[in-house]
């Protein structure tokens, strides 16, 4: 590192398989409790001496596993690449850019996968590449894009959603992990065999327009509409 113009750089950071375990057996988790020991109620907030640059901080290979008892909820995080700037850090603002974060998530009790790709600044973050596959099906696949996301007023998010796939086994098997007992489907339900779903839904935190198509053994659905949901 350096001091170049009262300002504390740090021209280049590397993490190489790193690995990080949380768990959380009550309501506090254990890093509730190790951020809880170094800020005390009364801590005097921390206040850097100069301005700091991370000007490239590189993480490869890295590691999350996060448990809660309570829910018997139990999440590997793998496969973590992160390129990340942050040219700009001092006690009122931080400017900072995500070049690039690739992620999987593997939710063990669910036997499900999520692998997503993201990118953006504090301006727009955009999610490409999503993909959820559960037992080893493809159910989900598509892109995200948020525009604003510090100021909840102003938030506009865009889903492309390219391809949301369920069916009767699907359904079923999802249904009994997440409720933790078997479940079987309506008759109905299961009438409607592979079904598949395409469609965009834009707009902001209040009123999200909705525009698809819905197809299963009985045909083809086209669906347009609003979600609308009070933000105050």
């Amino acid at each position: 590192f350096a001091i170049d113009d009262n300002r504390l750089r740090f021209p280049s950071i590397r993490l190489q398989d790193p690995y990080f375990n949380i768990w959380q057996d009550s309501a506090v988790s254990n890093l509730d409790f190790l951020v809880n020991a170094f800020a005390p109620e009364d801590t005097v907030p921390l206040q850097l001496p100069m301005p700091i640059a991370m000007e490239d901080i590189n993480i490869g290979n890295a590691r999350i596993r996060y448990r809660h008892a309570p829910s018997q909820t139990d999440v590997l995080f793998s496969d973590i690449d992160a390129d990340i700037r942050l040219p700009y850090i001092d006690n009122d603002s931080v400017n900072a850019q995500l070049v690039g974060l690739g992620v999987k998530a593997r939710l063990r009790n669910v036997d499900a996968i999520v692998d997503a790709h993201f990118r953006g600044d504090r301006d727009s973050v955009f999610a490409d590449r999503v993909n959820i596959v559960y037992r080893d099906q493809q159910l989900l696949r598509g892109s995200i894009a948020i525009a604003d996301p510090l100021h909840p007023d102003l938030t506009h998010i865009a889903v492309d959603c390219q391809d949301l796939f369920c069916n009767e086994r699907l359904l079923s098997d999802l249904l009994s992990d997440l409720l933790h007992h078997p479940v079987r489907l309506p008759q109905e339900l299961r009438q409607l065999g592979d079904m598949h779903y395409h469609g965009l839904l834009s707009g902001d935190l209040g009123n999200l327009n909705l525009h698809g198509a819905f197809t299963s053994r009985l045909g083809t659905i086209t669906t347009y509409g609003t979600l609308s949901t009070d933000t105050t």
